[in-house]
């Protein structure tokens, strides 16, 4: 959870004491959007390749996976041979809709790295395949529902 006493500074040094509450109450999700996409396309140009290599070294979210492709590979290659032709496999997006983590499973949404697009990287890809199966479930439902409508006509 983020310390109460570093949201007070940030609000005093920003001279804007109701900031936390506009950013996360007053404006709609996609207005927000808009405003942080803008501010970081204005700090980006600040940036330099020598930043950018800096940050690309000290930040352990963005360094390459400690396993070998190939090791991967063989691993998902062996689980495949082993399930069933009716086994119907589903390549997950590497992110989901923003709050995915904190709805489905009861983890603290600072837990995930969320985007500005209002979505959030996929930390577990158990809580997406629920939303797939709660809409694959709600899509049989409409289906199902529509025969019972051209049969009940």
């Amino acid at each position: 959870m983020i310390n109460e006493k570093l949201i007070k500074r940030i609000l005093n040094q920003a001279q804007v004491p109701e900031l936390l509450e506009v950013l996360s109450e007053r404006l709609n999700q996609s207005d927000l959007q808009s405003l942080l996409l803008e501010i970081y396309r204005a700090r980006v140009r600040s940036l330099t390749p020598q930043h950018l290599l800096q940050q690309y070294e000290q930040n352990r979210l963005v360094q390459p996976a400690a396993i070998s492709p190939r090791q991967l590979l063989e691993f998902d290659q062996l689980a495949y041979s082993v399930l069933p032709p009716s086994f119907e496999p589903v390549e997950l997006s590497p992110v989901c809709p923003f709050g995915t983590t904190s709805i489905v499973a009861p983890l603290d949404q600072n837990q995930t790295v969320t985007t500005i697009r209002n979505s959030e990287v996929c930390s577990d890809s158990t809580n997406v395949l629920a939303l797939e199966c709660a809409r694959r479930r709600q899509d049989k439902a409409r289906y199902c529902q529509s025969l019972c409508d051209v049969g009940c006509a």
